[in-house]
């Protein structure tokens, strides 16, 4: 079996439309060119920075999301995560946030959920202080795939855990893993605030390729994480984490 390697290559150019009298905030990104493999999570890393001597308030307005194929865009404000056709968020309590004191930083992320389409997908964000909407930033994404290769599948021969398939899911999704030998495996579900969800199952396992199906259940829409422990007999414990999303 073979698989297509995609590599995904994402340029931000970023515009400010500054007022006369300076820019009261600052929305720059951490990085200006990412790559990520398909079906992971891209994270774009933009903090809000109060430049002001007063509490403002930040709206962001996703303003163009052209992507192609399945591939999906949502924001973050620091813990908070919101579902992909949310296009406009702000440093209200409506989105679990407030106003930016003076000098203070809101972790603002952009995420970026690419399948195996190849393609070219743009996304145009714009940032406004909600008192003067002149007062603004824009982001411009460029984001693309290209083939680079073709290989073998990895033939797992150690203690693996695969990305769950789909992603982002409702209501179930499929998460495989490997154990090179026989061994107790705990695999349980937390959410973004690392609280337990549940536990999937806790058994002895025999080497070789496994999967679940997880279903949702009541949770609520958001990021988990899920996280897989083996407990060997020599007592020397593994475990791996990923993180996956649910959108009702």
């Amino acid at each position: 079996m073979i698989k297509n390697l995609l590599k995904i290559s994402l340029v931000i150019s970023i515009v400010y439309l500054t007022p006369v009298f300076g820019q009261s905030f600052s929305f720059i990104p951490a990085h200006t060119h990412l790559t990520g493999a398909p079906e992971t999570d891209i994270a774009f890393e933009i903090p809000l920075i109060n430049l002001a001597q007063e509490n403002i308030t930040i709206c962001i307005v996703r303003r163009m999301n052209a992507l192609p194929g399945e591939w999906t865009s949502s924001f973050c404000f620091d813990e908070s995560c919101f579902p992909p056709f949310l296009d406009s968020i702000a440093t209200t309590s409506d989105f679990q946030s407030s106003p930016i004191a003076p000098g203070a930083t809101v972790d603002f992320s952009l995420h970026v959920f690419p399948d195996t389409t190849r393609g070219l997908g743009q996304i145009k964000l714009v940032a406004k202080n909600m008192k003067n909407l002149a007062d603004s930033i824009v982001v411009d994404l460029t984001a693309s795939n290209e083939l680079t290769g073709i290989k073998d599948i990895d033939v797992a021969n150690d203690f693996k855990l695969f990305q769950n398939y789909p992603n982002p899911f409702n209501p179930s999704t499929v998460i495989n893993f490997f154990i090179d030998t026989e061994a107790l495996i705990s695999l349980d579900v937390f959410d973004a605030l690392g609280n337990h969800v549940g536990n999937l199952f806790s058994e002895r396992k025999n080497a070789g390729m496994h999967s679940i199906t997880f279903q949702t259940g009541n949770l609520a829409s958001g990021i988990y994480f899920y996280r897989i422990t083996a407990n060997y007999d020599n007592n020397n414990p593994k475990s791996f984490t990923k993180k996956m999303i649910l959108e009702k």
